[in-house]
C-alpha cells in the first residue's frame, strides 16, 4: 500500500493542487484497501478452513479438547474484524505519509523521476528490513525445530523397539496380596513365552522411553556418607528376568536377573553405565553393595542407560531390582518375537485370559507405535514452524520483489538516460541490486542478533542441536538471502532490457 500510494503522490498532489478534500481522496485509497483487505480475508479463511482441519490431523493427542477445534461464528467474525482493521489501517497509513509531504515538494520530485521522495525511500526500507529480520526469525526456529526432530528419530534411545510388544496389566490388591503379585506375574509370562513366535517376555513397574514409576535415593556400602540432601538418587526399576533382554538393552558387564533372584534369594541389583561412572569412577561396581533404605542389594550386572522421562531428556541414573524382590501393582509387560509384532497381540491377550480371566491387558500394542506417538508433539512442532517459516519465506519474497519493482518503474526514465549515456546493463542490474539488497542485510543482521536473543525460548524444545546452532543460522541466513536476490534479480534484470529511447518517452 505505501508503495501504491507513492506511486500515486502526484495525483494526489495535483489533487490538492486543485483544491480537493482531504477526505474524499482518503475514502477513495480506502475503498480501494479495504477492498484489499476483505478479499485477502476471505482468501485467507480458505487456507484456514484446510489448515485447521490439517493441525488437529497432525497434532498431538494430548491436547484437550482440539477435535472440537473449527471456525465457529467467532472466529469467522474475529477475521472479518480484522481483514476490515487492516484495510483501513494500512490504506490511512500511506495516506497520511503522502499527504504530509509538501504539493510542490512532491510535483518536484516526481517530476524528475523519484521514487516516491525521501520519506517514503526510508520508509519502505524499514518495512522491508522488518519483514526479513521476522522471516528470519521465524526461519530460524523452523530449522533448529528440524534439525532437533532428526536428532530425536537418529538418536540412540539405549533399547530396540522392533519386534516388541508392550502392555500394562494390573493387578489388584482386593484379589492379589503382595506375596501373590510375582507368581502371578510369572504365570503370565509363562503363558506369553509358550506361544509360537514369541523370543522373550518380561515384566517391570517401568518402561521407556516415558513410563518411569519412582525414583530413590541410596547410598554405597563403604564409601563417605553424603551430605544432607546430598544423597544420589536413581531411577528405581523392579523387573524379572528377560525384561532387558526383552527390550534390548545391552549388558556391559555382570549377568542379567534369572528365575533364582526371587524373594528368599540374596537381594541383588543390576546398575545403568550412568550411575556406575558417577558413582564407583574407575571402580568395577560388580560385588559392591548398595543401601537402599534397609536393604543391602549386591551388585550383579552393569547395563546400557534407558530414558525413561521422556523422549529428548538424557537418560537418568537407573537401579534395577528384582520384581520379586519389590512388587508392585502395576507391571509393563514386554515381549520380543521372531514375526510380526501385531499378529502376537490377539495370543498375548488370550494368554493372559487364560490365568484370569478378569485381568486386562491395557495399552497393548507394538512398542514402534508406542514410540511413534511418543514424536507426535516433536513433529507437530516442528511442522507448525516450518509452515509459518515458509509463508515468512513466501511473504519476505514477494515483499522484496514489490518493493524494487515498484522502485524500478519510478526511475524508469534515470535507467533509460543511464543506458543512452552508454552504461552497461550489467552496470544498472549491479546498481539496482544494491540498493535493493541494502534493507536486506539490515533485516538479515537484525534477524540474527533477535535469533540469539530469544535462544532461551527455544532451549527447552531442542533436542541435540545448541538454539545458536551455527550451521542452522548460517544455512538460514543464506537461504533467505538467495530468496531475496532472486526476488531483486528479475526487476532489476527487466530494468537492463529497457529500450533507452521508450524509457525516456514515458517521463
Amino acid at each position: 500500500m505505501l508503495a501504491r500510494t507513492s506511486a500515486r503522490a502526484r495525483e494526489i498532489a495535483v489533487r490538492r493542487a486543485l483544491g480537493a478534500h482531504r477526505g474524499r481522496v482518503v475514502r477513495q485509497l480506502l475503498t480501494e484497501s479495504v477492498l484489499l483487505g476483505v478479499v485477502g480475508g476471505a482468501a485467507g479463511l480458505l487456507v484456514a478452513s484446510v489448515g485447521v482441519r490439517l493441525l488437529v490431523r497432525l497434532s498431538p493427542g494430548d491436547i484437550p479438547r482440539l477435535e472440537n477445534v473449527s471456525l465457529d461464528p467467532l472466529s469467522l467474525a474475529f477475521a472479518a474484524v480484522i481483514s476490515l482493521a487492516t484495510g483501513i489501517l494500512f490504506g490511512l497509513a500511506p495516506t497520511f505519509v503522502a499527504w504530509s509531504s509538501g504539493v510542490q515538494s512532491t510535483l518536484r520530485e516526481q517530476g524528475r523521476g523519484a521514487s516516491g521522495g525521501r520519506r517514503g525511500g526510508r520508509i519502505r526500507a524499514a518495512l522491508t528490513s522488518a519483514e526479513v529480520a521476522f522471516a528470519l526469525l521465524l526461519l530460524v526456529a523452523a530449522g533448529l525445530m528440524v534439525r532437533s526432530l532428526a536428532s530425536l528419530l537418529s538418536a540412540d534411545l539405549g533399547f530396540r523397539s522392533e519386534s516388541v510388544v508392550t502392555m500394562h496389566v494390573t493387578f489388584p490388591s482386593t484379589r492379589y496380596a503382595a506375596e501373590s503379585r510375582a507368581p502371578t506375574l510369572e504365570r503370565v509370562l509363562a503363558q506369553i513365552r509358550a506361544i509360537p513366535g514369541v523370543v522373550s517376555a518380561g515384566g517391570s513397574t517401568s518402561l521407556p522411553p516415558q513410563r518411569m514409576q519412582q525414583s530413590n535415593g541410596f547410598t554405597i556400602e563403604g564409601d563417605p556418607a553424603p551430605l544432607p540432601n546430598q544423597e544420589p538418587t536413581a531411577i528405581y526399576v523392579p523387573a524379572t528376568a528377560q525384561f532387558l533382554s526383552s527390550i534390548g538393552v545391552p549388558l556391559l558387564s555382570g549377568r542379567f536377573f534369572v528365575d533364582g533372584d526371587g524373594p528368599s534369594a540374596p537381594k541383588v541389583a543390576i546398575v545403568s553405565r550412568s550411575l556406575a561412572q558417577r558413582n564407583f569412577g574407575n571402580r568395577d561396581p560388580i560385588g559392591h553393595r548398595l543401601r537402599l533404605a534397609d536393604s543391602l542389594l549386591t551388585i550383579v550386572g552393569v547395563v546400557g542407560d534407558v530414558g525413561y522421562e521422556g523422549i529428548g531428556k538424557p537418560a537418568s541414573p537407573a537401579l534395577y531390582v528384582p520384581y520379586a524382590q519389590s512388587t508392585f501393582s502395576g507391571v509393563w509387560i514386554a515381549v520380543r518375537g521372531s514375526i510380526a509384532p501385531a499378529s502376537l497381540i490377539a495370543p498375548i491377550r488370550d494368554a493372559i485370559h487364560a490365568v484370569d480371566p478378569l485381568m486386562n491387558a491395557r495399552d497393548l500394542r507394538t512398542m514402534d507405535e508406542m514410540l511413534a506417538d511418543t514424536m507426535v508433539r516433536p513433529r507437530f512442532q516442528a511442522w507448525l514452524l516450518t509452515t509459518f517459516g515458509g509463508l515468512a519465506l513466501v511473504l519476505a519474497a514477494v515483499g522484496i520483489y514489490g518493493v524494487i519493482a515498484y522502485t524500478v518503474s519510478q526511475r524508469t526514465s534515470e535507467i533509460g538516460l543511464r543506458l543512452a549515456l552508454g552504461a552497461p546493463r550489467a552496470s544498472v542490474v549491479s546498481l539496482i541490486l544494491q540498493r535493493g539488497m541494502l534493507p536486506v542485510v539490515v533485516g538479515l543482521a537484525i534477524g540474527l542478533a533477535a535469533a540469539f536473543a530469544f535462544s532461551r525460548v527455544m532451549n527447552g524444545l531442542l533436542y541435540g542441536v545448541s538454539p545458536t546452532d551455527a550451521p542452522t543460522l548460517v544455512g538460514v541466513t543464506i537461504l533467505l538471502a538467495g530468496v531475496a536476490v532472486a526476488a531483486a534479480y528479475m526487476p532489476a534484470r527487466r530494468a537492463a532490457r529497457l529500450d533507452p529511447l521508450s524509457a525516456l518517452r514515458s517521463d
